[in-house]
């Protein structure tokens, strides 16, 4: 259904926003009519929202905010000219 997990700061907060959404949403949405590709993003709404906490979690571990890297840690590599 949704096989991608991706680590990016940025999407996985647009994400994580769209599933916050169907969550909160989530008694006025289940009493109407939607089309099929809303209904299955509906009936995913936990996982979709659990996927982009993590896809968060892993934008920080990868350095990364819409697909542009971040120093937000600093780096230990050295690169020394002898």
């Amino acid at each position: 259904m949704f096989g991608i997990m991706f680590g990016d700061v940025g999407h996985g907060f647009l994400m994580f926003l769209f599933a916050l959404f169907l969550v909160l949403k989530e008694k006025s949405l289940g009493k109407t009519k939607l089309n099929e590709m809303i209904q299955t993003c509906f009936d995913g709404r936990y996982l979709l929202l659990v996927m982009a906490i993590f896809s968060i979690y892993c934008g920080f571990i990868y350095n990364e905010f819409f697909s542009i890297p971040l120093n937000i840690f600093g780096s230990r590599w050295e690169f020394k000219v002898s």
